[in-house]
């Protein structure tokens, strides 16, 4: 027996105490041996050893189960070999933080803690060895996968026993120890893990394909005079023009949301990605108003497909903790695509007409296309709802979460898959979702209507009251700007005001500024500044309405709520400027005009202040939905939420 703890004693490198040794045979021979699995399935990890008759003293060793030489025998019961205790391994030292990403990270993303070290995770013996390890049974009920192991450190005993560089083992790790452990989930793993490369990457292009979106929308207006010089006819019927865009953006995000739910955010995004620019490119063949209305439908549904999916996959991608402000800065880029029309069509038309702005609207998608393509992968949370696409799930929570995913990992299904659920349209208006949703189907129709009456007719009306071109164009690359900053602001004021006051200001705030256009002398400095403060309103409003929708629905219709959210918001959009067209068509001034248009945001508000008690009823009427549905969802709930 003393050979046989001399053995175990040295190929764990650790210097027994006599007195230790003497008063722990028994647990010095299971340190021996107790490491054992089957040949098949090496694995390498750290263990507790708990030396209870020594005041419960902890040993840490690494065992080696591919080093095993000796066919020992756990029990009479196991029919396991016992593999060779071999020398202590330490994780793998920390990469140094660079000053610039350090920087990055705290001006930009507040609750972004780097991209941390990689370390190896631990593995575990089988069910006997554990028994005789003496693994502590009681661990936490809140988490579902372990921490990286700790870096050993020295410490020294007070009855003089040397406990050296011992690793901490948590009671998370030890439950991942087991080879038949719980189940990581993944919306936990990506709640806690820091923000990786992957994820970055992610958030980057679905922001250029929504930058995408406003600089089409923003285009056509800049447009809408030369194409009628140029097809010789009003501008004021150019309405129709401005709707078939409107309603292909509608038929998109109607059924493209579904689509994404159901095949896939990545095949949807892409498909849409490559009509945009394969269509935007013909439209600058057009040769009048009818092909152009066609071509213009087609861009659109493109568009309305792509949306969804964008915001989709940046919801499924960021940790909780910066979800809101992922989203609203994806949203922002939309406004940013409005100023980047802009800036290209002062630059462009002078020197190469109309028809140069939509080739280089149509090479600008087709690129983001190919990086798709390549680069970015299908959502890990969509991919997760079916058990087939394990190894692909696994592939990619390696790039999130590299120290602890290994090939053994299995990942538990998302709480919210609904196996009852007939389409993703009927999820959303279960769990007493139907209130809620119709509401926020109410307040995304008000808020487009008066965000593409504004975009489409500014210019317009504001030329009409007298006032020069270029005072048009700067009201636009304002109501731009506006919309950029209302849209950054968002997340931090829903997360310290709670949603519904700030989307209640916002269009109170739009309503204030409206009437005072309606009153006021028009200058160009008033217009210019009125156009700054709606676009920070109705923009920042309509980030808002993005971040619940992609918190409220579940993963398994959280792209069809976004997409029917935002195609019901369409028949706004189109409605806005064929109201616009019609009221200057029957004789309406521009003041009457923004006069009108504190009716839909009165509207909305109404629809917010609505919508946010029939939320708090939800929680009460349905108490268990949340557990049913996704974990996000009750973040959403609690948002929508009043405050007493």
């Amino acid at each position: 027996m003393r050979k046989i703890i001399g053995r175990s004693a040295r190929a764990i490198q650790y210097r027994f105490r006599p007195s230790v040794i003497r008063r722990s045979t028994a647990n010095a021979s299971a340190a021996l041996g107790l490491a054992c699995e089957n040949d098949a399935n090496p694995i390498r990890g750290t263990y507790r050893l708990r030396d209870v008759s020594s005041r419960s003293r902890t040993l840490y060793a690494i065992f080696d189960c591919t080093a095993a030489r000796h066919a020992w025998t756990c029990a009479p019961a196991c029919p396991h070999r016992l593999a060779r205790l071999i020398d202590m391994r330490r994780p793998a030292a920390p990469r140094p933080r660079s000053r610039t990403a350090t920087l990055f990270r705290t001006a930009i993303f507040p609750g972004f803690h780097g991209f941390g070290p990689r370390t190896r995770m631990a593995s575990s013996p089988c069910p006997h060895a554990r028994a005789r390890l003496g693994f502590s049974s009681t661990s936490r009920s809140n988490t579902h996968a372990p921490r990286p192991i700790e870096r050993p450190s020295r410490t020294r005993t007070t009855s003089g026993g040397d406990m050296s560089n011992h690793t901490a083992l948590s009671a998370d790790d030890e439950r991942r120890a087991l080879p038949g452990a719980e189940p990581v989930r993944v919306d936990e793993v990506i709640d806690r893990e820091p923000m990786r490369a992957l994820q970055l990457i992610v958030v980057a292009l679905c922001a250029c394909i929504t930058t995408i979106d406003g600089f089409d929308a923003q285009a056509i207006g800049f447009l809408a005079l030369p194409i009628a010089e140029a097809f010789h006819i009003d501008v004021r019927s150019f309405g129709p023009v401005f709707s078939a865009g409107l309603f292909g953006l509608m038929a998109g995000t109607l059924i493209m949301g579904p689509i994404g739910d159901r095949w896939g955010r990545r095949r949807a995004l892409i498909v849409s990605v490559l009509t945009v620019g394969t269509l935007t490119g013909l439209t600058g063949f057009a040769q009048d108003r009818t092909s152009l209305m066609v071509l213009r439908f087609l861009t659109g549904f493109g568009l309305g497909g792509a949306m969804p999916s964008t915001m989709s996959l940046v919801a499924e991608y960021t940790p909780a903790r910066l979800r809101a402000l992922t989203i609203c800065i994806s949203a922002s880029c939309i406004a940013v695509g409005s100023m980047c029309a802009g800036l290209c069509a002062s630059f462009v038309l002078p020197l190469w007409g109309w028809r140069a702005m939509f080739y280089i609207g149509g090479v600008i998608p087709l690129v983001l296309a190919a990086i798709v393509i390549g680069v970015m992968p299908e959502s890990v949370r969509f991919l997760n709802l079916d058990p087939r696409n394990t190894a692909r799930v696994r592939r990619i929570m390696a790039r999130i979460w590299p120290a602890g995913i290994d090939d053994r990992t299995v990942f538990a299904p998302p709480s919210g898959r609904a196996a009852d659920a007939k389409s993703p349209v009927v999820e959303l208006f279960r769990y007493g979702r139907a209130t809620v949703t119709l509401l926020l189907w109410l307040t995304y129709f008000m808020n487009l209507l008066v965000l593409y009456l504004v975009v489409s007719w500014m210019p317009a009306l504001l030329k009409a009251a007298g006032l020069p071109a270029a005072v048009g164009v700067q009201a636009i690359t304002a109501f731009g700007f506006g919309g950029i900053v209302g849209s950054l602001a968002q997340a931090p004021l829903m997360r310290a005001f709670r949603s519904p006051r700030v989307l209640v200001v916002e269009f109170a705030i739009f309503t204030l500024t409206a009437i005072t256009l309606s009153r006021a002398p028009l200058t160009p400095m008033l217009s210019i500044c009125a156009a700054g403060v709606i676009g920070w309103a109705i923009q920042g409003a309509q980030a808002g309405l993005n971040v619940f929708a992609a918190t409220f629905y579940p993963t398994s219709a959280r792209s069809t709520g976004i997409g029917w959210g935002l195609g019901v918001g369409r028949f706004g959009s189109i409605l806005g400027p064929l109201l616009g067209g019609a009221a200057l068509l029957a004789g309406w001034d521009s003041r009457e005009i923004f006069a009108a248009a504190v009716v839909p945001a009165v509207l909305a508000a109404l629809a917010v202040i609505a919508s946010a008690t029939a939320g708090l009823a939800r929680l009460r009427a349905h108490p268990a939905a949340e557990t049913e549905t996704d974990p996000d969802t009750h973040a959403a709930a609690e948002t929508a939420r009043p405050a007493h």
